[in-house]
């Protein structure tokens, strides 16, 4: 069993490594080693490789800001794992290659998660996440067309 004090723990650790733009070494601790999916909308992400090739995404984004709303969240704690649903503001700059300027993006995001024990270093870390939600703020949306970038696209 996960406590809702440490599954809150590890969201919060995720969004700041996030930050930070830290690599894969610097998740291993927070991340499933067996089962491991990422989801936004209709991509995945399976496994470490597949959280590296993600994390590889998220490189055009910088002086991120990952802010929950913790008064939002949703916490289910059972006998194998816990499950959150979380809400957060997130706030970057993205420049798009040759654009002249950067721009400032800002949306709301919802995500639901899964926490579990892991067999083999019996610490609590996070086997499954989904964005299920991301609204720009009024004015604080990409510019122009965005085709292939998840956190553009949606």
């Amino acid at each position: 069993m996960i406590p809702e004090e440490k599954a809150k723990q590890l969201v919060r650790e995720w969004g700041r490594r996030f930050d930070e733009h830290l690599g894969l070494s610097g998740f291993l601790d927070i991340l499933a080693e067996d089962g491991l999916l990422m989801k936004f909308g209709e991509n995945a992400w399976r496994g470490l490789a597949g959280f590296e090739d993600h994390l590889k995404l998220k490189t055009k984004f910088f002086d991120e800001a990952h802010v929950y709303d913790e008064s939002g969240w949703d916490i289910e704690v059972g006998e194998t794992e816990t499950k959150v649903r979380s809400k957060m503001m997130w706030a970057c700059r993205t420049r798009e290659d040759f654009a002249p300027r950067s721009q400032e993006l800002c949306a709301d995001l919802e995500h639901r998660w899964v926490m579990v024990t892991c067999p083999r270093r019996g610490i609590p870390v996070i086997q499954y996440h989904e964005c299920v939600s991301l609204k720009y703020r009024p004015g604080q949306g990409p510019d122009g067309d965005h085709v292939g970038d998840v956190h553009l696209d949606h």
